[in-house]
């Protein structure tokens, strides 16, 4: 008598993972939009007063991650051929730069709706770094690896200098 093999367990996916993962030129592409934005958002909130703040730094934080978006994009397209697809691609790819000012523009936008601007600024500051602290995650999930351990301390020494960075903010003008 034939003995039937074991069903082969099949490996829980994690909620981060591709089903598929990205080519690898669009996983370059989408992290590097992933550092741009995360990067140029957080250098538009670093000199914001946490005393005076106005419509005025909502605007130059979706000013700046829009028009990050736009450049990248741009670049994407111009870099290779042109399609509806390469189109496509060059605005599915920089969507991170548009992620990346969203919340740190409703924090900003609570302030002046009547939050604490130092916690509303602290925290969309510190959102950012977070991000990047993730990266490695992101890279994993984007390429459907498992996160190994260098990508992950990069993102963390990226952050670590980010909130360096935000920290000399915080302090220096008190």
């Amino acid at each position: 008598m034939d003995n039937p093999q074991p069903p082969t367990p099949v490996r829980p996916r994690r909620w981060f993972d591709l089903r598929h993962p990205l080519p690898p030129q669009d996983a370059r592409h989408r992290t590097t939009a992933f550092i741009y934005g995360n990067i140029v958002v957080l250098a538009a909130l670093v000199p914001i007063n946490f005393h005076e703040v106005s419509g005025k730094d909502v605007v130059t934080i979706l000013g700046i991650a829009v028009s990050t978006f736009l450049v990248h994009v741009f670049a994407d397209v111009v870099t290779s051929p042109w399609s509806r697809d390469s189109i496509r691609r060059g605005v599915w790819d920089s969507a991170p730069i548009l992620t990346s000012g969203v919340l740190p523009a409703l924090l900003v936008t609570a302030a002046l709706l009547g939050a604490p601007a130092l916690v509303a600024l602290l925290l969309a500051e510190f959102l950012l770094v977070l991000r990047l602290a993730l990266l490695g995650v992101v890279v994993a999930r984007l390429q459907s690896r498992p996160t190994s351990a260098g990508p992950v301390w990069a993102g963390i020494g990226l952050a670590v200098v980010a909130l360096v960075i935000v920290l000399i903010k915080a302090v220096l003008p008190h």
